[in-house]
């Protein structure tokens, strides 16, 4: 499968790890940044530029992961190459389909998703929504590849990834932050060595 992914913060980095376990993936990753190109560099099979069109270009799937306030200007910038054949992905949290749809074509095929953090260690959480000019085939392509980083998840309606952003986006940050009252809730009343509590922790959260 040919893949492009515009951006390369944290995320992108995911997805790179995850794509590049199914070696006929060829992947192409852009940036404006040139600090984070020279860092995918390092990592083999990966082609790099700072040219988004060019990413397009050498693709048939396109992730898009850039910031949301770039969406619309990177639209804009692709929205020729993309043409109608050719599949989008955006991960840009509040971004809804319409809004993407308006900017390229009514006829774009589109998927949005909501990915979470866990995806960073591929045992992530992946929802996911295509539009209606999206195939059987374009899903199939499409869950081939998240589902190297995690467990992908159909949102029913559009309006539902604000559950899925308070649940499974925000859901690891919750966790932590819970872990760490537990721990010093241990090391107040109970007098247990961090490191011991750090552990049980560890193991009840992999448990469940």
């Amino acid at each position: 499968m040919k893949v492009g992914i515009i951006g390369s913060g944290n995320m992108a980095l995911s997805l790179i790890n995850g794509f590049r376990t199914e070696k006929k993936n060829k992947i192409i990753c852009s940036d404006i940044d040139i600090k984070k190109l020279n860092i995918l560099k390092k990592i083999s099979n990966i082609r790099t530029t700072n040219d988004n069109l060019e990413v397009v270009r050498n693709s048939e799937i396109i992730f898009l992961c850039v910031k949301p306030d770039m969406v619309k200007f990177v639209l804009k910038e692709i929205k020729q190459s993309l043409g109608l054949k050719k599949l989008l992905v955006s991960i840009a949290a509040g971004v809804k389909t319409s809004f993407i749809q308006n900017e390229l074509n009514l006829k774009s095929k589109i998927i949005r998703t909501m990915p979470n953090l866990p995806c960073l260690v591929l045992a992530g959480v992946f929802g996911y929504r295509a539009n209606k000019n999206c195939t059987s085939n374009d899903l199939r392509n499409f869950l081939n590849l998240v589902q190297t980083v995690g467990t992908a998840i159909k949102v029913p309606k559009e309006s539902d990834f604000d559950y899925v952003t308070a649940l499974s986006g925000s859901g690891p940050a919750f966790l932590g932050e819970f872990i760490n009252a537990q721990l010093v809730l241990s090391l107040i009343h109970i007098s247990e060595p961090t490191r011991q509590a750090e552990m049980s922790y560890a193991v009840f959260c992999l448990k469940k």
